[in-house]
């Protein structure tokens, strides 16, 4: 399988995955653009399968909802010790949200594999996983205590480069109840396209790019973000 993906900055790849026992099964191929993550979230919640720059999401993760299940492949050693370093940064994050299943984090013979397990809430939804997956590769930055303190997020002219210039979007998510409404009012998009679903509806879009997404038959979400006052005034 070959896959389109555009520029990242980080090393960071991602696939779903459960834990049997004390062993880690992946239920699919590792990914570098998180977009992909949608695809398969639809698919295990609605079995709408539609292959898209090279990616077929018909994977079967029916023993991944309990949980959200991630193994990540961090190739780079300087991220992978950020990473480690930061992960208290997004438990903190989660506590301030209302979460009582925090993440957590397991770590392989390998090195460069890691396993991070949390909430089921973060992949309920199309918003919610691309969200989760986001602030997890924000952890491979240099950090000083929380998101908004990214200081080497990398070349702006990067997909994740122009993330990381509106970190202050997490201001605009409140509690974890936001997250589960927020998969109620997305009912996984059934009258969008794929293209659109991959391309408009990830954290970034939708919390920053809200004239985009007017004309992406999606702007019944902007309204979700409009005047939802920040919960953490120096997050």
């Amino acid at each position: 399988m070959r896959l389109t993906e555009v520029m990242q900055t980080k090393s960071m790849r991602f696939a779903f995955a459960y834990l049997d026992g004390e062993s880690v099964v992946q239920v699919m191929p590792l990914v570098k653009c998180r977009d992909f993550l949608k695809e398969q979230i639809i698919y295990t919640y609605t079995g709408r399968a539609e292959c898209i720059y090279g990616f077929n999401p018909g994977y079967n993760t029916k023993n991944c909802k309990d949980y959200t299940g991630f193994i990540l492949s961090i190739p780079k050693e300087g991220e992978r010790i950020r990473f480690m370093r930061n992960f208290h940064i997004l438990v903190e994050y989660e506590k301030a949200l209302g979460f009582t299943e925090l993440s957590e984090v397991l770590q392989f013979d390998n090195p460069e594999l890691l396993f991070v397990k949390g909430d089921p809430v973060w992949q309920e939804g199309c918003f919610n996983i691309s969200l989760y997956s986001l602030l997890l590769r924000a952890l491979t930055c240099e950090l000083d205590g929380s998101f908004l303190s990214i200081t080497k997020g990398g070349d702006s002219e990067t997909s994740d480069g122009k993330m990381w210039q509106d970190m202050d979007m997490f201001h605009k998510i409140t509690s974890r109840q936001q997250l589960v409404d927020f998969v109620k009012k997305e009912n996984y998009f059934p009258d969008t396209s794929v293209d659109t679903i991959h391309n408009y509806t990830g954290a970034y879009y939708m919390l920053v790019s809200r004239s985009k997404m007017e004309s992406k038959n999606v702007g019944w979400m902007v309204k979700e973000y409009e005047d939802i006052p920040t919960w953490a005034e120096n997050w």
